[in-house]
Order: structure tokens, then sequence, then C-alpha cells
């Protein structure tokens, strides 16, 4: 049986809302079950740890590549996306966080 994911996280405060950045830190001299299928354990760990939800989540996943965690109104895990459509060779956290203004700005953020 593989370990929990192993990851670290970053909260942000980007146009006056909540974003927790998660990094996986997946590797094969330690294999464990990777971020991006173990989502649901990392945001529970995340929000018991903090004592609150969130409402955004980014990741970057064990490639390098960063999204939009998608998540329900209790901060509860649905699935992934692109943080901006056709933007999907994201590979650096500050463009991530920035993107994800940029569809505050232009109120298209859904969750």
């Amino acid at each position: 049986m593989r370990a929990g994911p192993r990851y670290s996280y970053t909260i942000h405060t980007i146009s006056g809302k909540s974003v927790v950045s998660i990094i996986d830190l997946y590797s094969d001299e330690k294999p464990s079950m990777t971020v991006t299928n173990g989502a649901e354990i990392v945001l529970r760990a995340i929000a018991a740890g903090e004592k609150r939800s969130f409402s955004y989540a980014i990741y970057r996943d064990s490639s390098g590549h960063w999204d939009r965690v998608l998540l329900g109104e209790s901060g509860a895990f649905i699935g992934f996306a692109p943080i901006l459509a056709g933007y999907n060779e994201i590979s650096n956290e500050c463009e991530a966080l920035e993107l994800l203004a940029v569809q505050w700005a232009e109120d298209q953020v859904r969750h």
C-alpha cells in the first residue's frame, strides 16, 4: 500500500480572496500517492490544519504543471480544470496566481 500524498502548500490572498496553492512532492525515490489521486485527502488535511475551508485552490502536479482545483461550496474536491482556458502549460506559481486573478477580474471563475 502506498503512502498518502506528499505535498506542501501556501495560502495567498489575491484580490481579497484566500487561495491555497498546493505543490505535489511525489518522487520516484519515495513513491507515494500523488496529489492528483489523493486530492480529497489533501484538501481535508489542509482544511483541518488551517481550521477553515477554501473556495479557491491551485495545484502543481508531479510533472510541474499548474491547474485550478474545482471546489464545492463546502470546500470539497470536485475536479481539476485549466486555470485559464488556452493556458495548459503553466509552470510558474506566480503566473498561475496572476491568471487566476485575471479570471476574477473578468468575473469568469466558476467553481
